[in-house]
């Protein structure tokens, strides 16, 4: 099965603690796709939410959680 990086990308900014819609909003708003917001430099990003917030997006939990999430639509026959 081959991941959608694009799907991934969505997931780590939503599943990211304290990282919030309005948050998320603005940075998509301000740099595109998640894609491109994650691949901002972090302190870029602070405008947008609290340092602690925008490290988290990095995290080892945040990973496993996308991990978990894509593994999760796979077993279901999610195709993207």
């Amino acid at each position: 099965m081959t991941r959608d990086p694009g799907l991934a990308s969505w997931l780590q900014l939503s599943l990211t603690p304290g990282l919030g819609a309005a948050a998320i909003r603005g940075m998509l708003r301000q740099f595109g796709l998640p894609q491109a917001v994650l691949e901002r430099r972090r302190s870029e990003l602070t405008a947008h939410a609290a340092a602690a917030v925008i490290e988290a997006l990095d995290s080892q939990s945040v990973r496993d959680a996308v991990a978990r999430a894509l593994d999760w639509a796979a077993a279901q026959g999610t195709t993207w």
